[in-house]
């Protein structure tokens, strides 16, 4: 997991570098396009929320695996800004599987040893949203998980509310 995040982060930081001195596209649209490769893996990554039900994990692995490295071809292959970001996209798509698949699989291999971090945790999820949803100064939250339904937690806390933050902005700054 620490190479594949590692991987998925260089290649974030990279790929507007590349598209700008190697395709010779304006800062601008190397912004646009690197934009691609994150949006490629958000949608890819919620799409296998659904996928995950009716597909093995490591068979879509090996399918997005496909998808990347065809995007990497793509990428490194052409002299056209719309074609790389075709495969930009791709590539955001090929990394977008192995980070949540791998975690699955450990979390199910190593159950004993995973013990849940937080109530109602599946052992993969997609995300966590924390809000005060019934207006009594707790927050409670609700986990978007991958083989599971979605799980909501009350917060029954006694104590202490909540913190409210007051920011200010400063009152006519000299110059």
């Amino acid at each position: 997991l620490f190479i594949e995040s590692g991987l998925e982060i260089s290649v974030g930081g990279w790929t507007s570098t590349f598209v700008n001195e190697v395709l010779a596209a304006s800062p601008r649209m190397s912004l646009v396009i690197l934009s691609l490769y994150w949006l490629g893996m958000m949608l890819a990554r919620l799409a296998l929320g659904v996928l995950f039900r009716d597909v093995a994990p490591a068979r879509a692995v090996y399918i997005c695996i496909a998808i990347g490295l065809a995007g990497s071809l793509l990428l490194l292959n052409t002299d056209s800004a719309m074609v790389a970001a075709v495969g930009v996209f791709m590539l955001g798509v090929g990394f977008a599987t192995t980070f949540p698949a791998i975690l699955g699989f450990i979390g199910h291999r190593y159950a004993d040893l995973s013990g849940p971090l937080f109530p109602g945790l599946a052992v993969a999820s997609r995300g966590i949203a924390l809000a005060d949803v019934e207006g009594d100064g707790y927050p409670e939250m609700v986990y978007a998980n991958y083989w599971e339904d979605s799980v909501y937690v009350k917060n029954e806390s006694a104590g202490n509310r909540f913190l409210a933050l007051h920011l200010l902005l400063p009152v006519g700054a000299s110059a």
